[in-house]
């Protein structure tokens, strides 16, 4: 879980909360949500924990393509 103990995750994390604070609509909080989990896959942020549960992955990009559709 090191990846989510860095300064780069908390702030990503206290953006999407002072969005979320501030009590909005709905679509602005559903856009605070997604702009974080983009960020967190954009920045890598996740591999490390996905390659430490899945050590088959080794040259795996997929979070890193924003544009995916699951």
């Amino acid at each position: 879980m090191e990846p989510f103990r860095s300064e780069e995750f908390d702030n990503i994390v206290r953006e999407a909360a002072r969005v979320i604070a501030k009590r909005p609509g709905e679509m602005e909080v559903m856009r605070a949500i997604c702009r974080s989990c983009m960020q967190v896959r954009a920045k890598g942020l996740i591999c490390e924990m996905h390659r430490a549960i899945s050590p088959g992955l080794v040259d795996c990009d997929f979070c890193l393509h924003l544009d995916c559709n699951i």
